[in-house]
């Protein structure tokens, strides 16, 4: 009888991670509901939540479009690593790609708190440049 081989949970679909973004990226929504798409998040990240889909807006990130590629299990247990790149059909606009953690909950996905401590400062009212 041979041994059981261990078995590793399939990573998550590409759309559940992206999902996350365009959510947070949606201005339509209400910043107090986006304190649940990141992980440890409290009503005194509202400010930042808002901030980032009206930094994209301003930044001719209209209409968004998020890619992730490369996935693979991250250093904390459950925790997601995705390369995302987040542009626009605009050619006007350079889409940028940077390396985002995501965190497990429940049957959901969140963006990691160390991601957003470096992503969300990082989209001001000025076009990335």
């Amino acid at each position: 009888m041979r041994p059981a081989m261990p078995t590793v949970a399939p990573l998550p679909a590409v759309d559940q991670l992206t999902g996350v973004l365009y959510r947070l990226a949606d201005t339509s929504i209400p910043a107090e509901q986006k304190v649940a798409l990141v992980q440890y998040a409290t009503a005194d990240d509202v400010p930042a939540l808002r901030n980032f889909g009206e930094a994209l807006v301003a930044s001719g990130f209209t209409p968004l479009t998020v890619d992730a590629a490369d996935l693979r299990w991250g250093g904390d247990p459950g925790h997601v690593i995705a390369s995302v790149t987040i542009g626009s059909p605009n050619p006007q606009v350079r889409p940028f790609t940077f390396p985002m953690e995501f965190a497990p909950v429940r049957n959901d996905w969140q963006l990691s708190k160390r991601t957003a401590d470096q992503l969300l400062p990082l989209v001001g009212p000025e076009p990335p440049r």
